[in-house]
């Protein structure tokens, strides 16, 4: 199965969501409530927002979500790990398949 962004525009109720997480691979649906948590309080108290993440998150649909915050600015600065460029390369080249720790 190839990983897919996550297309927020495509999202239209709960089933779109469950749907694009399950394409996306690597995510954890708990973190998704904590992160909206965190996020509105930083938009209430006017911060300077920094995104940070490792580079596995860019081979993930994932970086679909992170597009489109910068697209938006709803980020003032990215602070990221040196594998990502590697990974977003890598994406833009070739589509990526979902592994599983079952494969011989």
């Amino acid at each position: 199965m190839i990983v897919r962004d996550i297309e927020l525009s495509r999202i239209n109720n709960v089933d779109d969501l469950v749907r694009q997480f399950y394409m996306a691979g690597g995510f954890t649906a708990k973190k998704l409530g904590e992160a909206v948590n965190i996020y509105e309080e930083m938009l209430n108290d006017e911060y300077y927002i920094f995104l940070t993440f490792p580079a596995c998150i860019v081979a993930t649909g994932t970086r679909g979500i992170i597009r489109e915050m910068v697209r938006r600015k709803l980020v003032h600065a990215i602070i990221t790990t040196c594998g990502t460029l590697d990974h977003d390369l890598a994406r833009s080249f070739k589509p990526y398949h979902h592994g599983t720790f079952f494969a011989d």
